[in-house]
């Protein structure tokens, strides 16, 4: 079994944005928000992508990480995106912000370890009998980045991520070697 699919079959469907699909449309659910939605295109497989802030009980947050005092150990991405077109298994950690890009960094950096369990946990219900390899990174969307052709990547917080323009339409497969 391929890690993805042992990935779909633990997590919760509550959270799930995108179930193997070629491509996905992601938005920020903040009211007033002004980075427009973003939509991702796979041409070498398909995504599954899951909202891991996504708001499920009467408007409130689940607590994702209830142990913590609040601040950054307790910030969460909008998206974590799984693409496996071959054996390795691309994981994005997606935040989407208007102008403030503050907090932005924490978040992509908590998702990174969320991704982490995640894909710890499912090689461990595989028995570690799966020997796909992974990659994480970041794409932080966003109304005021810097604007390159291509995506460059940068890596602080111990994450290497891309910023890059809301409202724009992205190959998940250019992102898989930069």
């Amino acid at each position: 079994m391929r890690l993805i699919n042992k990935i779909d079959e633990i997590m919760l469907t509550d959270f799930r944005h995108v179930h193997f699909e070629k491509s996905a449309i992601l938005s920020e659910p903040i009211v007033g928000s002004t980075c427009s939605p973003v939509n991702l295109i796979a041409s070498k497989g398909e995504m599954l992508i899951y909202q891991v802030d996504k708001k499920i009980i009467q408007g409130n947050p689940i607590e994702k990480f209830p142990y913590f005092n609040d601040g950054p150990p307790k910030k969460i991405p909008d998206y974590i995106a799984f693409y496996q077109p071959e054996s390795v298994l691309y994981i994005f950690v997606c935040e989407l912000k208007s102008d403030n890009k503050s907090g932005a960094l924490n978040q992509l950096s908590a998702g990174k370890i969320l991704a982490n369990f995640i894909v710890d946990t499912a090689h461990r219900c595989l028995n570690h009998q799966c020997h796909d390899k992974h990659s994480i990174k970041g794409l932080l969307f966003s109304n005021a980045p810097r604007i390159y052709k291509k995506p460059v990547f940068d890596e602080k917080h111990g994450i290497k991520f891309a910023t890059l323009m809301c409202g724009d339409k992205y190959s998940v497969d250019s992102f898989c070697h930069s």
